[in-house]
């Protein structure tokens, strides 16, 4: 599946309906409201219980608020220091900044989506919830990357049997040396967004390749998404007129079916260019399907993470 630039948040934000740094602000009031009215004189003993209880139902997604508005201003921070070895030609320096502007990034996400996460109301498995899609890429590690992809969906397809959960692969982009570059499955099941909604983020593993004949720790990592499919606030308003659907023959090993007709599909959210293919189907109608329920939650995630971005700084680093 292809994804457009950095810039189709932007427009993908506009499908947002809610606003959630308005809702970061007043949960940080409430939070310091509590705070002062359980270190009051004047309030009553009756009510410390109750208030205490919400001070610490809060904290937790404070402290991430928090965290997020730091990352921020470390990237600021690292923007400067690498168009500061940049102009002195320090180029030792400059890949170090790009380094840690890469993690800072990486941070900022997981943390972004955490933060979203909080502002969401929350899935007690009774308010109508379909399930999720559970998005695995390789990152960083070549080979070990794709294997250790492997690893964590297997893990996930185990958890998912253990729960009783329905759990349909929608995309698989296999490496050619092994592997998976890129998995995306539909995990649907009472409580199941529940219980993987903090899985999102950057999985790393230090471990010594099958590949590795000397016997070194290599460190690799993947990236998990998990982008639910639940009734909340944050509606998407897509119309037909926004999609771009192509058709094409598929391509790579697939039968005579596959390969002789054009059952492969590519839908593209104009708006925003946000691209999902998929040929893993004998079927056209099954293959768009997929495609429009992975478009669809990608949409979701990239506008509601937008929103708790918006009004904020966006720092642009040379590479």
């Amino acid at each position: 599946a292809e994804e457009g630039a950095s810039g189709s948040a932007a427009a993908a934000a506009s499908l947002v309906f809610g606003k959630l740094e308005g809702r970061m602000r007043r949960l940080e009031g409430r939070y310091e409201s509590l705070l002062a009215e359980a270190h009051s004189d004047a309030t009553p003993q009756s009510k410390l219980g109750e208030i205490h209880k919400e001070v610490g139902r809060l904290h937790a997604p404070v402290e991430r608020i928090g965290r997020l508005k730091a990352l921020r201003e470390e990237l600021a921070g690292v923007a400067d220091l690498l168009r500061s070895a940049e102009q002195e030609r320090d180029e030792g320096m400059a890949e170090l900044a790009r380094e840690e502007a890469g993690a800072l990034r990486q941070e900022e996400e997981s943390v972004a989506f955490q933060v979203l996460r909080d502002l969401l109301p929350k899935d007690d498995g009774t308010e109508g919830v379909k399930g999720l899609l559970l998005e695995i890429r390789a990152g960083a590690g070549g080979e070990e990357a794709a294997l250790f992809c492997v690893d964590l969906f297997q893990m996930y397809q185990k958890l998912a049997q253990r729960k009783r959960w329905r759990f349909e692969v929608l995309s698989l982009d296999e490496a050619e040396f092994g592997g998976y570059k890129e998995v995306v499955a539909e995990v649907t099941g009472e409580g199941c967004y529940q219980q993987l909604q903090f899985e999102s983020g950057i999985h790393r593993v230090q471990r010594v390749p099958k590949t590795e004949a000397a016997g070194r720790i290599h460190t690799s990592a993947s990236s998990v998404a998990v982008m639910p499919q639940a009734a909340s606030p944050l509606e998407l308003s897509v119309k037909d007129s926004d999609l771009k659907v192509e058709t094409y023959r598929a391509g790579g090993a697939g039968g005579q079916h596959v390969n002789t007709t054009d059952s492969a599909v590519r839908i593209t959210h104009l708006p925003s260019q946000m691209t999902v293919a998929i040929q893993d189907d004998r079927s056209q109608h099954k293959n768009r399907a997929k495609a429009m329920k992975i478009l669809l939650a990608r949409l979701y995630v990239a506008a509601a993470v937008l929103s708790v971005k918006k009004h904020t700084h966006t720092y642009t680093l040379p590479q």
